[in-house]
C-alpha cells in the first residue's frame, strides 16, 4: 500500500523537541513583512543569507518565514483562488490562529488598518473568532480563547475586552 495509507505501527513517540518555524511562500516578503509587523506586532530577526529572498520575523512564540515566490504567476493564481474558496469555507479553512485578550481592540485595530475580517462567535461554546488574510490571502485566526486540552468549550468568555483566563494560553 501507499506510505499515506499503509497501517499505522504502533504507538512511539517520535524524536521531535520542539516546533521551529513556519514558512510562507509570498509574491512581496516586504509588503507581508510590513503586514505582519505593523498590524500583527511581530519583528523582523536576523536571516541568513540564503540564495532565495526573504525575511525572517518573531512574535507571540512563533518564528515565522516569508520567502519571495519563485514563480509569482502561479502563486497569485493560488492567491485569488484561496480568497476566493475561503471567503465560502470560513472558519474551517487552513489557518494559523492566535489568542487575544482583548479581541474588540484587535477588531478595532483591523479596521483602523482597513483590513477585511470575518468575526464569528458561539455563546454554546464560548468561543469568538476573527479571520483575516494577509497580502497573499493566507487566512490567520484571532480567538479570545482554546478550550483547555481535552475540553471542547473556553470556561467563560474571555478577550471580548478583559484580561484572558490562564486556561485559554494553549
Amino acid at each position: 500500500p501507499h506510505p499515506a495509507t499503509a497501517p499505522a505501527a504502533p504507538y512511539r513517540p517520535f524524536p521531535i523537541v520542539s516546533f521551529n518555524h513556519m514558512s510562507k511562500e509570498v509574491l512581496d516578503y516586504e509588503l507581508s513583512r510590513d503586514f505582519y509587523c505593523g498590524v500583527l506586532g511581530f519583528i523582523e530577526i536576523p536571516r541568513p543569507a540564503f540564495e532565495n529572498e526573504g525575511v525572517w520575523l518573531y512574535g507571540f512564540g512563533l518564528s515565522l518565514h516569508l520567502i519571495k515566490s519563485r514563480y509569482p504567476e502561479k502563486r497569485l493564481l493560488l492567491k485569488g483562488r484561496r480568497i476566493e474558496h475561503f471567503e465560502e469555507a470560513l472558519p474551517n479553512v487552513d489557518h494559523m490562529a492566535f489568542i487575544t485578550s482583548n479581541l474588540n481592540e484587535v477588531e478595532k485595530q483591523l479596521r483602523e488598518h482597513n483590513v477585511f475580517y470575518k468575526r464569528f462567535g458561539s455563546h454554546k461554546t464560548n468561543i469568538h473568532q476573527i479571520f483575516l488574510f494577509d497580502p497573499d490571502g493566507n487566512v490567520i485566526e484571532i480567538s479570545n480563547c482554546a478550550p483547555p486540552v481535552g475540553e471542547t468549550t473556553c470556561p467563560r468568555v474571555v478577550g471580548m475586552g478583559g484580561p484572558a483566563s490562564p486556561q485559554s494560553r494553549l
